[in-house]
């Protein structure tokens, strides 16, 4: 997962990891999940990456039984109006990179600063961090000295200084980094740095930040774990029911896929450990609170928080104006709010949904 302050590189990042073109990136609109599959090798950590790699469940299967590892890489992104929501989509099985502009100071933020400078609270890796330490997985540190899930802090802007320049602000940065974190638990999340140009970088410096994360995953306490093969069927219908437009389900409704004769899952205790597997790799976003509503495809999610809650909204279409007064000064938003917000987004597929 891809993180950071606005502009600060990610979707170039992401495109270079991929190695694709970035000359038509443009800002991001909230949060993109960007599903892409990736398999790695296990003996050497190489990538094979491309748009049109199948995951086909007969392939699946057969890799299954001859242990090979296969994964898929969920990313998200952001800008400051969505901080808020980033919680619904962070899990505690991905591997982060924390991006930051070299430019920038890490400045040290207070909690109470945070709230009163909301609006560039993203732009302090310490707020990462924090997000980040909040789904941590142990209450102390591995025998390796670390937390996960992990991080590597990816510092974007490199061609900027010449080589002089670099080795000294390389140098402040890591200062700051250790006057920022100190003693603090949640240092214990980062892996390794990297010092990144977008546009100047060649291929084989990507490739090392390529390994790096297949490095730090295979570390991982979730790394090489067994799990039924009926899973992967049950993650099929899934998927069957993504391509037929189906963005969330009940939980009666999975039952019955989980149910299907040649999947089998009949126990409770079954379906909510593979849905908690299925949340915690990014296929779904499931929460045992609100067990009724599985959200299938998590783009629907961010796509219904970008209508709410993203600046880019021409708030003179809101006629509104003593519930738009509402929900600027309280956060409360009425019914018939939220259906014009929805309707200014281009999101009236939503508006039957607003429950």
């Amino acid at each position: 997962m891809i993180v950071g302050k606005e502009s600060a590189g990610k979707t170039c990042l992401l495109r270079r990891l991929l190695k694709e073109g970035i000359s038509d990136v443009s800002s991001t609109d909230g949060v993109d999940i960007v599903v892409r599959r990736c398999k790695i090798n296990i003996e050497n950590g190489k990538w094979t990456i491309g748009k049109r790699i199948k995951d086909d469940k007969f392939g699946r299967i057969k890799r299954a039984i001859i242990a090979e590892e296969k994964t898929t890489m969920d990313v998200t992104k952001g800008q400051k109006e969505f901080y808020a929501t980033h919680q619904a989509f962070l899990t505690s099985s991905a591997v982060y990179l924390v991006v930051a502009d070299m430019k920038d100071d890490i400045s040290k933020q207070g909690l109470s600063q945070y709230f009163a400078d909301f609006q560039h609270i993203g732009e302090y890796v310490d707020f990462w961090f924090d997000s980040i330490h909040c789904h941590r997985t142990t209450s102390k540190p591995a025998s390796n000295g670390h937390f996960n899930p992990p991080i590597l802090l990816v510092f974007t802007g490199k061609d900027k200084y010449n080589k002089a320049e670099f080795k000294k602000r390389e140098k402040e940065l890591n200062n700051q980094i250790d006057h920022v974190f100190g003693f603090q638990s949640k240092y214990h999340h980062l892996y390794n740095k990297f010092y990144l140009s977008n546009t100047k970088d060649s291929n084989e410096d990507f490739e090392k930040l390529q390994y790096a994360i297949y490095e730090t995953a295979r570390k991982m306490d979730n790394w090489g774990n067994a799990f039924p093969l009926k899973w992967i069927l049950l993650e099929h219908l899934i998927e069957i029911n993504k391509i037929n437009g189906k963005n969330f389900i009940n939980f009666p409704d999975m039952s019955n896929l989980a149910k299907h004769p040649d999947i089998n899952i009949l126990e409770k205790e079954e379906l909510l450990l593979f849905l908690r597997f299925q949340h915690n790799v990014g296929n779904i976003i499931f929460f045992e609170n609100i067990q009724d509503l599985i959200i299938l495809r998590p783009q629907w999610l961010a796509d219904a928080f970008r209508c709410l809650v993203s600046d880019k909204v021409d708030y003179r279409r809101l006629h509104h104006l003593k519930d738009w007064t509402l929900f600027t000064r309280q956060g409360k938003m009425s019914e018939s709010l939220i259906t014009e917000l929805f309707n200014s987004k281009d999101g009236c597929q939503l508006s039957g949904q607003k429950k």
